[in-house]
């Protein structure tokens, strides 16, 4: 029975040398492994999250003091520069209220779940990204849209003072030397014009074909006539598109 336990404890001591061994390789093998980069922690999302939101809301701000001073210069399409003011605003204080949440909560004091906290951080920074893209495309896309309505309204101006002119020429041609003491009397029977064609001074003035008699421009918009000499003048004194000054022409 003694030889038999003694043995039994020769194999105990066997196993027990090798475990050991192994457990020391084992260490051994994992000091050798390369070691992994740990896992960025919810604190740390939450603050990249919180810095992602700051930058976006900085840009929104300064993209829409850029549009609504390019609106504010060119006096052109006001509806839609209100629109989009609106639309900063309403995202803006979402951007805005989203980083305060985020700023409590890295000082400690709200306990939020973190998988929930981070899909809403993204699909905020998601949306937020699309509309300052889309915010972009349209600060380029409405100044050059504005620069050929522009040149559509000059051009449209300028042809109408010149089709005037013409009925004025034809006009003063079959009266023998006279010229019409109100345009009005270009439209009777419509051999010379149908309708007072209208002065679009683009930017300065609204729309219109109303009639000032005179020689002295009253910047009022419309059409400045001289009886007496057959002048017929754009009835403003501001600058076209060009730099020139609409009664120069």
């Amino acid at each position: 029975m003694r030889g038999n336990h003694e043995k039994h404890g020769i194999l105990l001591d066997e196993h027990t040398e090798t475990a050991r061994a192994d457990v020391a390789d084992c260490k051994e093998g994992q000091l050798l492994k390369p070691q992994r980069r740990p896992i960025a922690s919810a604190s740390t999302r939450v603050r990249r999250r919180w810095a992602v939101h700051e930058i976006q809301w900085m840009a929104l701000t300064v993209l829409t003091a850029l549009v609504c001073f390019k609106f504010y210069c060119s006096a052109l399409l006001s509806p839609w520069s209100a629109v989009w003011a609106g639309a900063c605003v309403f995202l803006g204080t979402r951007i805005y209220r989203q980083a305060l949440r985020l700023r409590t909560i890295l000082r400690g004091r709200g306990r939020p779940r973190p998988s929930v906290l981070i899909r809403e951080t993204n699909n905020v920074s998601s949306f937020i990204s699309v509309f300052i893209f889309m915010g972009l495309l349209a600060a380029v896309a409405i100044p050059k849209f504005a620069d050929l309505v522009r040149v559509g309204t000059e051009g449209a101006t300028k042809g109408n003072l010149g089709a005037i002119r013409s009925a004025l020429s034809i006009y003063y041609g079959d009266t023998e030397g006279n010229y019409p003491s109100h345009l009005d009397a270009l439209l009777v029977g419509g051999k010379y014009l149908s309708q007072i064609p209208q002065a679009k001074p683009e930017r300065w003035h609204s729309d219109s074909n109303h009639v000032v008699l005179g020689s002295s421009p009253t910047d009022v918009g419309g059409w400045l006539y001289d009886p007496k000499t057959g002048t017929l003048l754009v009835n403003c004194t501001h600058e076209d598109r060009r730099g020139n000054v609409w009664t120069s022409y």
